[in-house]
């Protein structure tokens, strides 16, 4: 059986010598950190270490093989739940600090067409040889015009 008071005693940093915060998460860091060493393996396989139960096996696995002679095996159990739930806590955490927002795609301003103005056929001044019959199909230059 688990003695939480003694536990936490040494949690806190008390007896025994090679059971307490320091040296837990030295080993985590640095077993996290030997983590990248195994990056190029499949992605598929490296993705089953993302669940909290491979997260615990491996965590207790650590504790139960750095932890002395003089420490209960069934802190192992404890360490393995805790250090597991903090990892994750603290994975969410840094998840939602750093989450990628989508990028917005520009909205897509409507085009507007032009509004031409239809002018009503309209006889305007000047010799009917420069073509200024009709303002819609009116030349500014004086020579004839010829279709």
């Amino acid at each position: 059986m688990i003695d939480l008071r003694k536990y936490m005693t040494s949690i806190l940093g008390g007896p025994p010598k090679d059971h307490g915060p320091i040296a837990a998460t030295q080993l985590v860091i640095g077993a996290c950190m030997a983590g990248y060493t195994v990056t190029h393996l499949p992605p598929k396989f490296l993705a089953l270490f993302e669940h909290p139960v491979a997260q615990y096996l491996v965590f207790f696995i650590l504790f139960n093989t750095s932890h002395g002679d003089q420490t209960p095996k069934a802190w192992a159990f404890m360490d393995a739940l805790i250090l597991t739930l903090s990892v994750n806590a603290l994975i969410f955490i840094l998840q939602q600090l750093y989450v990628e927002k989508p990028k917005e795609e520009p909205k897509e301003v409507p085009k507007k067409e032009p509004v031409v103005e239809q002018v009503p056929d309209v006889k305007v001044g000047g010799p009917p040889d420069m073509n200024n019959s009709n303002v819609n199909h009116r030349h500014t230059h004086p020579h004839p015009h010829m279709h």
